[in-house]
């Protein structure tokens, strides 16, 4: 994994876990929005032929909106080769040998 950027906080890919980890501690107030963002590369092994392939997990989005006291909590299910959400992509990534 190459941790790539991160406009505010701290980035930290964990090897043993396998797990990308942005630790915001506070959001900046005269900022309007922030975003981390990191690259991965695949290997695919012999068994992933015909498939579509993990790429991410589930990834999952907590955060204490300290004005109202309340948790915010956003989950994202695992992004795989199939990339959905992106029409150029989309039903392209079926792994080949």
């Amino acid at each position: 994994i190459n941790l790539v950027t991160s406009t505010a906080g701290e980035l930290v890919y964990d090897q043993n876990t396998r797990r990308v980890a942005w630790q915001l501690n506070r959001l900046p107030e005269d900022v309007g929005s922030v975003a981390m963002q990191f690259e991965i590369e695949l290997t695919p092994v012999a068994s992933d032929d015909g498939k579509y392939v993990e790429l991410v997990g589930e990834s999952r989005f907590q955060a204490i909106d300290e004005n109202i006291n309340q948790t915010i909590l956003q989950t994202a299910k695992a992004l795989n080769t199939d990339l959905q959400n992106d029409e150029n992509a989309k039903g392209k990534g079926v792994v080949r040998k």
